[in-house]
């Protein structure tokens, strides 16, 4: 990946998905790099996939989630992605402080971006 080689590195995540179909960590990484490519949709299918697990950092992959669908232009439900999150038990938590941050800047450029 960080080489460039955008096709080992997807043949490498694939791998690592199917041989660890249980765990949001791959799902996630590999939804990160496809968000780099700019691969929307499919960055958005795998975010949705990492989401399934309960042992995934909530926050963060809505987050994530949040950002693809705004980068989709999908600014209603990027929008109710964060409601949700920001809504959520334990998100007052300091240790989600800067994602809080993050999300409600987010929900900023939203809101600037249906002005125009």
């Amino acid at each position: 990946k960080e080489a460039g080689d955008t096709t080992h590195a997807e043949d490498l995540y694939k791998k690592l998905i199917s041989k660890y179909p249980t765990s949001y960590v791959y799902f996630e990484k590999y939804a990160r790099f496809a968000q780099k490519n700019k691969n929307l949709d499919q960055a958005l299918q795998l975010t949705n996939e990492a989401l399934k697990f309960p042992e995934g950092n909530y926050p963060q992959l809505a987050l994530l989630k949040s950002q693809i669908l705004f980068d989709l232009k999908k600014n209603a439900e990027a929008a109710g992605t964060i409601d949700e999150t920001l809504k959520a038990a334990g998100i007052d938590n300091k240790r989600y402080a800067k994602t809080v941050k993050k999300l409600n800047e987010l929900r900023g450029q939203i809101a600037e971006s249906l002005k125009k």
